[in-house]
């Protein structure tokens, strides 16, 4: 139990750690780990087999394990979303538990003693094949997309004939097609503490694009609503808590500090204004969506490398190039980041 113990409550200090640096990816990989440790713990242990000759201890191995699961739902809660660990909770007996998803610096032992547990609920749901072809048909790349990709990012080492029929950019042209949008709506997410969702008007005649931001407790409601914000407009759809989002919010960040990204000069941009280099900002707003290449995730990591917090707080690509909202070269700013900040 000792050895448990240790192992859970190291891991999930680094996974505070790593989820107040907004580093998402490492805090899963530390929560899939807590999972591990529990379920290593009661494979060992076998409670099946010892309530057959020692029921105290089967109760005390039961017991611990299922302090370990009520940690894990609420560790996969930001990820997952309230409607899974909501389940954990109401089969634990305890859905009504003031701050049932809080998350301390250790393992908290507060399930009541000798209280009800809940029906046994599904988890998850069989996913059918129709559901599998629909989701590849969304989400799924092609060999030609992934080339063309990584040429635009600087990734490829050769050309292939799939990517020699993709447009291929200048060596100073973006990979991101950033613009200038404005909240309109914003709402929190009914799944996940730390979502807004809404919708961003980035001049498209078809309307404002669905959005899902991991901005709760950076910004409030009111501080987003209406705000001129920076943002991606080539990303594949990708779905957080049951919505599709269209696009995402750049920010920038330097250690744990994060902004939205903003901008200067005397006049305030319109939405659907074309984010540039600076050189180019006197060619007008007339930039086309079919030179960028719709990126993944990955894609736009890769991408993201090459942009940084300048001097005065300016935004630069590869080092040299300042960014602007054409046509009028309003400069794009860091928010308050320092200069080195990287754009997420």
């Amino acid at each position: 139990d000792v050895e448990l113990l240790d192992a859970v409550n190291t891991d999930l200090a680094k996974y505070v750690a790593a989820m107040d640096a907004v580093q998402l990816k490492a805090g899963l990989k530390l929560a899939m780990g807590i999972s591990q440790h529990g379920n290593v713990y009661v494979q060992r242990t076998e409670p099946w087999r010892l309530v057959k000759t020692d029921t105290e201890r089967a109760k005390q191995v039961v017991s611990l394990a299922a302090h370990v699961v009520r940690l894990v739902a609420s560790l996969l809660e930001p990820f997952l979303g309230s409607a899974f660990s909501a389940k954990i909770y109401r089969m634990l007996g305890i859905a009504d538990l003031a701050d049932v998803n809080a998350i301390g610096s250790e393992l908290k032992f507060d399930l009541p003693i000798g209280g009800p547990t809940g029906k046994p609920e599904l988890l998850f749901t069989t996913i059918d094949d129709a559901t599998v072809a629909a989701l590849r048909a969304q989400f799924s790349g092609t060999q030609s997309t992934s080339a063309s990709i990584h040429a635009t990012t600087g990734a490829a080492s050769g050309a292939s004939s799939a990517s020699a029929s993709a447009p291929q950019p200048s060596e100073d042209a973006l990979p991101l097609d950033l613009r200038v949008g404005r909240l309109v709506k914003v709402e929190e997410s009914a799944d996940s503490e730390t979502l807004y969702v809404g919708e961003v008007d980035v001049g498209e005649a078809e309307g404002p694009r669905a959005l899902v931001a991991g901005l709760r407790g950076l910004y409030s409601r009111e501080e987003l609503l209406g705000r001129l914000v920076v943002v991606v407009c080539n990303l594949q759809p990708a779905n957080f808590a049951g919505i599709v989002s269209r696009g995402m919010l750049l920010t920038a960040e330097k250690k744990k500090d994060v902004k939205l990204l903003g901008f200067g000069g005397d006049s305030q941009p319109e939405p659907g204004h074309r984010i540039v280099l600076a050189q180019h900002a006197a060619h007008g707003n007339s930039g086309s969506d079919a030179n960028f290449v719709q990126l993944d995730r990955k894609g736009f990591q890769n991408a993201s490398k090459q942009f940084r917090v300048g001097e005065n707080g300016t935004i630069v690509f590869d080092k040299k190039h300042a960014l602007v909202v054409s046509p009028n070269a309003e400069p794009v700013l860091s928010g308050g980041i320092a200069s080195g900040g990287k754009l997420k």
